[in-house]
């Protein structure tokens, strides 16, 4: 930034406000969209803005280099004090600068204020409770689903023990040594690992409840 000797009577510039919340949270929609696209449209705003000011110390040098060739000029050929033109004018265009950098910082901090705001307030305690109602009617779903397809699977490796239990007698084989066949587990591979018991795995997937760390 300029010094403030250069500028003594300009409004120091605030930091620029960087934490912003997750793009993710504009997949919720409205009004989440529009202050998201908002904050980043003022804050790309803002750092082109700051940038472009920050650059101006370069030149007020560059002015005041200018000023000081005319100031010898002057003197070696007995005219007045030009003055500080160069100076003076850079000083101008550099509050202009100033000012603008200065109220691009306040709106873009502000907007994503807006956001931040809005999750605390009634907007985000509204986003929540439709989360959490989603969350509810999938869960509805999945247990359904779960259900059926652990019956449907017990149904299945019945059938199957039935298949093995008739093969085997056609093939000869006394009851006694078939029975078990009827009562196998329904394993399916697990990657890496031992092969899991499918009705477990969907027992467990019927009653899932998502992990949420609240503070």
């Amino acid at each position: 930034m300029p010094t403030t000797a250069a500028t003594p009577a300009l409004q120091p510039i605030p930091a620029l406000i960087k934490d912003r919340a997750p793009r993710v949270i504009e997949t919720l929609g409205e009004p989440w969209a529009t202050l998201g696209a908002e904050s980043r449209r003022l804050f790309a705003e803002a750092v082109k803005i700051r940038s472009a000011y920050d650059s101006s110390d370069r030149a007020i040098n560059e002015a005041r280099a200018k000023d000081s060739e005319a100031l010898a000029d002057a003197a070696r050929n007995g005219k007045p004090d030009p003055g500080r033109k160069h100076e003076m004018q850079v000083l101008v265009e550099q509050e202009t600068a100033h000012n603008q950098a200065l109220g691009a910082t306040l709106a873009s901090n502000t907007a994503i204020g807006d956001v931040a705001a809005a999750i605390k307030g009634d907007e985000g305690a509204k986003a929540q409770e439709a989360l959490e109602a989603r969350i509810s009617e999938k869960q509805e779903t999945v247990a359904d689903h779960a259900r059926k397809a652990r019956h449907a699977i017990a149904d299945i490796t019945a059938d199957a023990g039935m298949i093995e239990l008739l093969a085997n007698v056609r093939a000869g084989k006394v009851y006694g040594t078939i029975s078990h066949l009827t009562e196998r587990p329904a394993r399916v591979p697990a990657p890496g690992g031992q092969p899991v018991d499918a009705i477990a795995v969907l027992q467990q997937i019927e009653e899932f409840v998502p992990q949420i760390e609240l503070p």
